[in-house]
């Protein structure tokens, strides 16, 4: 069926009408006068709902689980914990930034001197 969200914007303000509304189909009901911030929020909170548990919150490669959300990194049993970043490191393919991100999360790493 149709799962299009409803989000009722009314100037009946009353407690039994703003049930009527949710009980008739409607997901939100906002009353005049609003805020238009509150509106946008409203609907992006509605637009989450409507896109249902699609949207990956971790991701998985072999037994390397990073949960995006949390920001919460595990190898196999062990936590690994996560550092911010530090404004303006090298982060480059080979640096030393992304070589001791790959040691800390145990991957295999060649010597940014050598060729494959």
């Amino acid at each position: 069926g149709n799962r299009t969200p409803i989000l009722i914007l009314s100037a009946l303000s009353d407690v039994d009408e703003r049930i009527r509304g949710l009980k008739s189909g409607g997901d939100d009901y906002l009353t005049k006068p609003f805020a238009f911030g509150e509106l946008l929020a409203r609907l992006d909170a509605l637009a989450r709902r409507a896109q249902g548990n699609n949207t990956e919150t971790t991701l998985d490669v072999g037994d390397l689980r990073v949960d995006l959300l949390s920001r919460k990194v595990v190898r196999g049993d062990r936590v690994i914990t996560l550092q911010p970043g530090i404004p303006d490191a090298p982060c480059r393919p080979g640096g030393d930034a992304h070589h001791a991100a790959g040691e800390r999360l145990g991957l295999p790493l060649r010597s940014p001197n050598k060729r494959r």
